[in-house]
């Protein structure tokens, strides 16, 4: 299972120009944040040439170019399914 869904304030209408757009995905097998944050973080900065951290305790992943900002966020499997059910996240 994989995919990717957009939540936060841009999917509820109630952004403001300032606000950054959520991504959620899932990967199958549900690997480790710790094992999946640092080197995805390292291809965002190679092949999409924008700055990249991980958050505050491995919760997200922090996207800027310019004036764009955006959260990649990991969920398991099943939080992620449960989620997109409850259409709290759009599966893209």
């Amino acid at each position: 299972m994989s995919g990717v869904a957009r939540s936060g304030s841009r999917k509820e209408g109630t952004h403001k120009s300032r606000s950054d757009l959520d991504v959620i995905f899932a990967i199958y097998g549900d690997p480790e944040k710790r094992d999946v944050y640092p080197p995805l973080i390292e291809r965002l900065k190679k092949r999409l040439n924008v700055r990249s951290d991980k958050g505050s305790s491995y919760n997200v992943i922090k996207i800027w170019k310019n004036k764009i900002s955006c959260h990649l966020v990991l969920r398991t499997e099943s939080d992620f399914k449960a989620q997109v059910k409850s259409q709290k996240y759009r599966k893209e």
